[in-house]
């Protein structure tokens, strides 16, 4: 696999407070609007307490019943742009991931 590069055109804004932060609405209009000019191939979110198990899950596997699309989405050789945003909002830790071909 090649290295992924990171592309702040594709980055999803986060908003400010936590209720908004699953809003996919707001996230699918900015997918929408990214797809105009870049071949987003996977979003994927995170909320979590601990950033550095959230990652280490990402890689070593999602959860249980899952097929490890995070996993596949970081690893897959076809794509060559990511974008990610992330925060701290109150006691959670909020990010966003976006792939490109």
């Amino acid at each position: 696999m090649n290295e992924l590069i990171y592309n702040d055109d594709i980055k999803i804004n986060i908003p400010d407070d936590i209720l908004f932060t699953d809003d996919k609405r707001n996230i699918i209009k900015q997918l929408n609007n990214m797809k105009k000019n870049y071949n987003i191939s996977t979003f994927f979110k995170d909320k979590v307490k601990n950033p550095e198990i959230g990652l280490m899950l990402m890689i070593i596997g999602d959860y249980k019943n899952s097929e490890n699309k995070k996993r596949n989405a970081i690893l897959n050789p076809k794509n060559k742009f990511i974008g990610i945003n992330y925060k701290f909002i109150k006691d959670s830790f909020v990010s966003y991931f976006t792939f490109s071909k």
